[in-house]
């Protein structure tokens, strides 16, 4: 009796340690697969060279590339039409995006100038500042074809967005000038003034 129940403990020991087994390989392998996968995100960023202009970026920070990245935005982003401003007021229209980017490679981005923070300040409520929407895209292209058993999967991919300028760093700065700044400042007036006389 003593052996048969023995039998039984390991054959029920031996089954709990295939369905842990089990539940770790399949853990392991959705992981391995979440952390392989492209994750692509879209975010406002200032400029290097001029920080009142910020920037538009979408970045692959996955390690496999991106395809067929889609921008759905419940309002359109929107920037002053500041070509066709008359008396100090512009028309404030929708930022142009692109209607589909095609491909990003790990680390690969785009970036395209939105707008100035500093016009941006002076037009104040008149123009919306808070923007949610949702970046779709996929792991491999849509021409590439991976069978299960029973049908071809390509799952999209989603990324929530939000673009505020309301969390961007206060647009005024201050400019600090040594004393060799102000003297050099001064020697330009006097060469202008001299210039005039």
């Amino acid at each position: 009796t003593w052996l048969a129940w023995a039998a039984w403990a390991a054959l029920a020991l031996g089954v709990i340690a295939v369905i842990y087994m089990h539940r770790q390989m399949r853990r392991s392998r959705r992981l391995s697969a979440e952390q392989s996968r492209p994750h692509v995100g879209m975010f406002m960023e200032p400029h290097a060279a001029d920080w009142h202009v910020i920037e538009l970026v979408v970045r692959n920070f996955g390690q496999t590339a991106a395809y067929d990245i889609h921008f759905d935005f419940a309002t359109p982003l929107t920037v002053p039409a500041y070509e066709n401003a008359t008396n100090g007021y512009a028309n404030v229209v929708e930022l142009k995006l692109p209607h589909e980017l095609t491909t990003l490679a790990p680390g690969q981005e785009w970036r395209t100038v939105w707008d100035s923070a500093l016009d941006r300040a002076e037009l104040g409520d008149s123009i919306e500042s808070r923007f949610s929407g949702t970046v779709t895209y996929y792991e491999r292209p849509a021409d590439a074809r991976r069978w299960t058993l029973s049908r071809s999967v390509r799952r999209p991919l989603q990324t929530q967005v939000v673009l505020d300028w309301e969390t961007l760093p206060p647009v005024q700065r201050i400019e600090l000038m040594t004393n060799h700044d102000l003297a050099k400042r001064e020697k330009q007036k006097l060469e202008l003034l001299r210039g005039l006389l």
